[in-house]
């Protein structure tokens, strides 16, 4: 995506990250369902990451 966002307009780039984003995130709430505590608590930093990013890329 490093490379998308530094070649492409600027206007697709925003919508591919916050569609990108969102749909990433989705991914992580379905295949980490239960699982270690570690991993809870990863799954959780990544939805964190995730969320910032699409929330960046909406304004």
């Amino acid at each position: 995506m490093l490379a998308l966002t530094l070649l492409l307009p600027a206007r697709l780039t925003r919508w591919l990250n916050f569609g990108l984003g969102l749909l990433y995130t989705s991914i992580i709430l379905l295949v980490i369902q239960d699982s270690w505590p570690f991993y809870q608590f990863y799954r959780g930093f990544k939805i964190v990451l995730t969320g910032l990013i699409s929330g960046l890329a909406w304004s």
